[in-house]
C-alpha cells in the first residue's frame, strides 16, 4: 500500500496530528498530496459552489417597448395589465408555468399590446414537487402576501380541539399539532401580484384633467405609502386589506378613482374566494378548480376598470408625488433630482 495513505487508514491516533486542546490544527500542514478528500482548506473554499448554477437569459423583440413604470396613460396601463393576465393564462394552460415576478418593470407595451417579460424566475408547477427549496422571489411591492410570509393564509379553520370540553369541563389538549403542507407559489399568487399593481396605479396617480384638492392628494399619498413602502413591515397592513370586508384605506382614494377602487375590491374578493377553494384541499394540484375561473374573471374585471376610465375620460395621469411637490418635479426635469425609482426586486 502506498505510504501516503497509511495515516488516513490508521485506526490509531497519528503522532503527527496534535491532541485536542493543544496547538491549533493547521489543515494545510497535514495535507497528503494525492488524496482528493484532503485538499487544503483554502483551495476547497475557492472551488466550493456557494449558489446553485443559474443561466442569464434575455428576450429581444424587434419592437421598442416601454415599461409599465414609464407609462402616463392609465387606459394604456390597464390594457397592459389585461394583456399580462392573458400571457399568464397562456403560460399556465400551455405548460403549467408561473411567472413569480410580476412588477412594473416586467410588463411592457409595444405600442399596441401589453407584453410580459423577464422570465428569469419562471417555474413549472408539478403535482409532485422536487425537494429543492422553494426560494422566495419577486418584487416586494407587488409580491403576494402568502409568498412574502411563506405560508398559506386562507386554509379552512377547523374547530380547535382545545375549544372542546369533556363532561367534566376539562379542555382536551392536542399534543400533536396538525401537519402543515410546505408552501408553494401557485398561479393565484401571480394574479394577486397583478391586483397589487392595479392598486398601486390608482393610489400612485391622479388624472390630469381633474382639479386636484391638496388634502385629497395627501390622503391618497398616505394610502400609497402604507401599502407600497419598500419595507417588509407592510405585510400586516396588506394582509388587513385582503381580509377586511371594506378596507378603510380605499376611502383614501381621490373621488375620480372611487369607481376604480370598488372594482379593485371586487377583484380582491375573487382572489380571496379562489384562495379558499384552492387551500381547502392541500396540497394544491395543477388541476385545481379555482385557477380557470380566476384567470377569466381577473381579465374581465381589468377590462371593466379600463372601461370605467374611458367613461370618466381618464387617460393622462401624473404621480401624486409630483403634484404635491412641484418644485421637486422641476428639479427632476433639470436633472438635479429623481422623483422615485422603480420598485426593486427582493
Amino acid at each position: 500500500m502506498d505510504s501516503q495513505f497509511i495515516d488516513i487508514l490508521d485506526l490509531e491516533p497519528s503522532p503527527l496530528i496534535p491532541e485536542k486542546g493543544t496547538e491549533p490544527f493547521d489543515e494545510d500542514r497535514f495535507h497528503i498530496q494525492g488524496a482528493p478528500d484532503m485538499e487544503p482548506l483554502a483551495k476547497r473554499a475557492k472551488e466550493r459552489l456557494r449558489y446553485l448554477p443559474r443561466t442569464h437569459d434575455r428576450s429581444i423583440w424587434k419592437e421598442v417597448c416601454e415599461t409599465y413604470h414609464d407609462q402616463d396613460d392609465m387606459q394604456v396601463m390597464f390594457t397592459m395589465l389585461e394583456d399580462a393576465v392573458k400571457a399568464l393564462d397562456a403560460m399556465w394552460e400551455g405548460a403549467h408555468a408561473i411567472h413569480r415576478d410580476i412588477s412594473t418593470g416586467n410588463i411592457l407595451f409595444d405600442g399596441t399590446n401589453g407584453r410580459l417579460g423577464d422570465l428569469e424566475y419562471v417555474v413549472f408547477y408539478d403535482d409532485e414537487p422536487s425537494s429543492l427549496h422553494n426560494v422566495k422571489t419577486g418584487t416586494l411591492q407587488f409580491m403576494a402576501v402568502e409568498v412574502s410570509l411563506g405560508a398559506y393564509q386562507f386554509e379552512p379553520r377547523p374547530v380547535a380541539e382545545d375549544a372542546l370540553v369533556t363532561a367534566t369541563d376539562i379542555p382536551v389538549i392536542n399534543i400533536n399539532p396538525p401537519f402543515r403542507h410546505p408552501f408553494r407559489h401557485n398561479a393565484l399568487h401571480d394574479l394577486e401580484s397583478i391586483w397589487w399593481l392595479a392598486l398601486w396605479s390608482i393610489f400612485r396617480y391622479y388624472p390630469d384633467h381633474v382639479g386636484a384638492d391638496p388634502e385629497a392628494l395627501k390622503n391618497q399619498r398616505r394610502g400609497y405609502e402604507t401599502l407600497f413602502s419598500p419595507n417588509i413591515a407592510v405585510d400586516k397592513e396588506r394582509m388587513s386589506v385582503l381580509n377586511t370586508r371594506l378596507p378603510a384605506i380605499i376611502s383614501s382614494l381621490s373621488p375620480p378613482f372611487y369607481v376604480m377602487g370598488q372594482l379593485a375590491l371586487r377583484l380582491r374578493n375573487l382572489l380571496i374566494f379562489s384562495y379558499g377553494i384552492a387551500e381547502a384541499t392541500l396540497p394544491i394540484k395543477s388541476d385545481c378548480q379555482a385557477f380557470r375561473p380566476a384567470f377569466d374573471t381577473t381579465a374581465v374585471l381589468l377590462r371593466h376598470m379600463k372601461m370605467s376610465l374611458e367613461k370618466d375620460g381618464i387617460a393622462g395621469v401624473t404621480s401624486v408625488f409630483e403634484l404635491l411637490y412641484p418644485q421637486k418635479r422641476k428639479a427632476e426635469e433639470t436633472g438635479d433630482i429623481q422623483e422615485e425609482a422603480p420598485p426593486m426586486k427582493k
